[in-house]
């Protein structure tokens, strides 16, 4: 669920979110976190990254397929 919680900061199960929905958090988060927007924050561009990945994992169909089989185990 860590993949899920760095895209939408909250206990919400990525799994259960449409396309959109996983599209939409990303974006806002991509907002809040991009190192454009926060300058003095060294950590800015690794937060970013987390969040991208997070993103491109659980957008992509067959990854998020795994990801889903990962969190039944």
């Amino acid at each position: 669920m860590l993949i899920g919680k760095i895209l939408l900061n909250s206990g919400e199960e990525a799994q259960k979110l449409s396309e959109k929905e996983i599209t939409k958090a990303y974006r806002l988060k991509a907002l809040v976190l991009h190192p454009d927007k926060r300058p003095d924050d060294p950590d800015a561009h690794e937060k970013f990254q987390r969040v991208k990945t997070s993103y491109e994992v659980l957008k992509d169909k067959k990854a998020k397929k795994l990801f889903d089989e990962l969190l039944r185990i």
